[in-house]
């Protein structure tokens, strides 16, 4: 699993604003998505903490990921 995060700034007008990205090729997804609250889910709370804190740091999740296709092996059939 890589995660790359990056943080830029941009100045439109007077505003000045830290962005912090934070791109995941891999994650620990609830197995009920639609039935967890984001802010009870681990994954969820780390990538809001990111551009919160400004800190691509902040995101160490402890939970091992689980979102490659060998984890879903009916993903895709109808």
């Amino acid at each position: 699993m890589s995660t790359t995060a990056t943080t830029t700034r941009s100045t439109r007008g007077s505003i000045c604003s830290a962005t912090s990205w934070v791109r995941l090729d891999a994650w620990h997804q609830p197995q009920d998505l639609w039935g967890t609250v984001p802010s009870t889910h681990e994954t969820f709370r780390l990538i809001a903490e990111v551009p919160n804190s400004s800190d691509p740091a902040r995101y160490r999740p402890t939970l091992p990921p689980n979102t490659h296709r060998s984890h879903r092996p009916d993903a895709g059939t109808l």
